[in-house]
């Protein structure tokens, strides 16, 4: 009996990649595009997830433009966080001593604060 047979419609220069591959390894299209095939679905079993094959030029790019706005959010986020953080230590030492931290007071705590906040993302980058 003979194995199921899909048909894809592939634009010219995917087809003309299959097509150099199958010259350079000494096979037909057909072996070619069923090792793809079964290469996706096998790491998709193994790692559980549907992994994104980037094929060509315009989902890369798609790719690095959600990367450039997921830091650009991640710095946003961080600065917004660092402005609460000096407002609140303004209204702490406001409500206990009846006069804002001076220059340097606040300079100390707020890079006590940056440290603590990179150490604290570098252990949760780390973790698995």
């Amino acid at each position: 009996m003979a194995s199921p047979t899909i048909a894809v419609r592939v634009r010219p220069e995917i087809y003309e990649q299959i097509q150099a591959r199958a010259a350079e390894e000494g096979k037909t299209m057909t072996v070619v595009v069923q090792g793809l095939l079964e290469g996706a679905v096998s790491v998709q079993r193994e790692v559980g997830v549907v992994t994104p094959v980037v094929a060509d030029k315009n989902a890369l790019e798609g790719w690095q433009a959600m990367a450039y706005k997921a830091a650009k959010a991640a710095a946003k986020a961080q600065f917004l966080a660092s402005m609460s953080v000096s407002f609140c230590s303004d209204v702490t030492r406001l409500m206990t001593s009846q006069q804002p931290p001076s220059a340097n007071e606040k300079a100390a705590f707020m890079a006590q604060t940056d440290e603590w906040a990179e150490n604290f993302a570098l252990e949760y980058l780390e973790q698995e």
